[in-house]
């Protein structure tokens, strides 16, 4: 089970982060302007840091990770 949680939370927070930016491209095009931010860019972020959370937590040697969350800051 602990190999599942593994595996799925590092696959999910690849998704997350790889199309995190789709939502904001989609809002811009549609109202021509950049002034506002997508709700679904964030809540794919959003979602990403918690997986990378999970991922790390469940990891063996995830120092660098951790690290990359921790400086990426939000």
């Amino acid at each position: 089970m602990k190999d599942f949680i593994y595996i799925s939370s590092g696959i999910l927070m690849t998704f997350c982060y790889l199309f995190c930016g789709v939502p904001q491209i989609i809002k811009t095009f549609k109202t021509k302007s950049a002034k506002d931010i997508s709700i679904g860019s964030v809540g794919l972020a959003a979602a990403g840091h918690v997986f990378a959370i999970v991922y790390a937590s469940f990891g063996h040697n995830n120092f660098w990770t951790f690290v990359c969350l921790l400086l990426r800051g939000t």
